[in-house]
């Protein structure tokens, strides 16, 4: 059930904490545990947002206190008791002793994905219907104003003060870059784009982005699943069945760690530099794409045919039908055959007809037939 768990979060788009590393110390702690809490109130919050629920689950913090506690377990059972959850252990019982053991906890994450990716089935042709919210994105400091700040230390800005405007400050970070690129014209470049959109330019190329940007996730999505679908192909057989679990302990960390097609906003065009237009033929410049394999030269390979020009028709598998010959024996009869003396008094006859009888005696018509037979035999 665990791998199971982990490729439910990976379709969905989970992109927290929890991994196969740390998955079974995450389930031991379980609501004491920043991580499992975390992807509760995920899973919870996305389903509110489908049904419309006026519930939410409060993650515990870093250092999670028996407050902080016992409000995630209470504010947890309020909203399976207005979504309806059908498991009594987890609906039923003293709220502080429902997640006690491992298979508690884990029977949760996997109630809650369930349900999850029903509503997303569900709700693929009714959008209007519901407000579909974004995949899962980690909460981070790395904003707007995180890359200002960033930006200022860089230009060696002191601290502004508190009491400037926004405006006052990005013409003074305005006319700091100009002052950087008169000084240094060759280290910016020529930007790519140096034509002045109107406000309706920009809505059609914010169209086009998003377009772009959902057909490239579903072909690398496409991808990913094909490369899920040949892992579990060498599964199949019973030596492997028995080595399922570390198959997927090795597999799992490496499939999670290829790269994912990332956003592209404006800001990446308006910073996008001349110098992509020059694109480089990868059979002149190798860069480190070389192996041992490469310097490997074959030699004469003798010919094996295979040319259509030169092939032969292949001779038919069956011959022609021809209509049956009339038989040419005489009157039309079957010519007589040697079998047929016997049963003439022949020499060939069987006891009775070739003169014996039962009783291993001659009998005198016999002897006359079959005397007269050599006689004429001798004439």
């Amino acid at each position: 059930m665990l791998n199971s768990i982990l490729d439910a979060l990976e379709d969905i788009g989970y992109e927290g904490e929890l991994n196969p590393s740390n998955i079974e110390e995450v389930l031991k702690q379980g609501s004491h545990s920043p991580v499992y809490t975390s992807l509760v109130s995920f899973l919870v919050q996305h389903l509110c947002g489908f049904y419309g629920i006026q519930e939410s689950v409060t993650p515990a913090t870093d250092q999670p206190t028996a407050e902080s506690n016992s409000c995630f377990l209470m504010e947890l059972s309020g909203f399976l008791r207005e979504y309806g959850c059908p498991h009594r252990k987890l609906v039923e019982g003293p709220v502080d002793q429902r997640l006690q053991d491992s298979q508690s906890k884990l029977h949760l994450i996997d109630y809650l994905l369930s349900e999850f990716q029903a509503a997303q089935i569900y709700f693929t042709d009714k959008p209007q219907q519901v407000v579909r919210q974004r995949p899962y994105q980690q909460t981070t400091e790395l904003s707007c104003s995180e890359n200002l700040k960033q930006t200022l230390i860089c230009l060696g800005f002191s601290k502004p003060p508190p009491s400037i405007t926004p405006f006052d400050l990005f013409s003074k970070l305005e006319a700091k870059l100009r002052e950087l690129i008169t000084r240094f014209p060759s280290a910016v470049g020529t930007p790519l784009l140096k034509a002045q959109l109107t406000a309706a330019q920009w809505q059609k190329v914010l169209h086009y982005n998003s377009r772009l940007t959902q057909e490239y996730n579903l072909r690398q999505e496409m991808l990913r699943k094909r490369l899920d679908v040949t892992i579990q192909s060498f599964l199949w057989s019973d030596r492997a069945k028995a080595k399922e679990e570390e198959v997927m302990k090795s597999y799992q960390p490496l499939q999670r760690n290829l790269a994912r097609v990332k956003q592209v906003s404006l800001s990446d065009l308006l910073a996008a530099r001349d110098s992509l237009l020059n694109i480089e033929k990868t059979n002149l410049n190798r860069r480190g794409a070389e192996t041992p394999i490469n310097k490997v030269i074959m030699g004469n390979v003798p010919d094996r045919g295979g040319r259509t020009g030169n092939m032969q028709v292949p001779p038919p598998e069956m011959p022609s039908f021809t209509k049956r010959q009339a038989d040419t024996g005489a009157q039309g009869q079957r010519p007589q055959s040697g079998r047929g003396d016997r049963y003439q008094g022949g020499s060939g006859g069987n006891r009775v007809q070739g003169g014996w009888s039962n009783t291993g005696k001659k009998s005198a018509g016999s002897k006359a037939t079959g005397g007269g037979r050599k006689d004429q035999q001798n004439n």
